[in-house]
């Protein structure tokens, strides 16, 4: 959702940030993760907040690690 005052970078500017290629950012948005804005004046444009980018860099739990015991053991 987009908040007021938020900052909108570009998909260029958004790599760039990253440090992704422009491909592998689009992949990364395609899972819906983060909402894609159009622009108003370039409808062909498509910008993404600078608060979600930072969403992307966070580390994700990928596998949790198994309890040695069983709980209540």
């Amino acid at each position: 959702m987009l908040t007021e005052g938020a900052e909108l970078v570009s998909f260029d500017e958004a790599s760039a940030r990253l440090g992704l290629p422009r491909r592998t950012l689009r992949q990364r948005l395609a899972d819906g993760r983060v909402d894609v804005y159009q622009d108003g004046r370039d409808r062909r444009r498509r910008l993404v907040q600078v608060t979600d980018l930072d969403r992307l860099t966070q580390p994700t739990i990928v596998r949790q690690r198994q309890p040695s015991e069983p709980l209540g053991a």
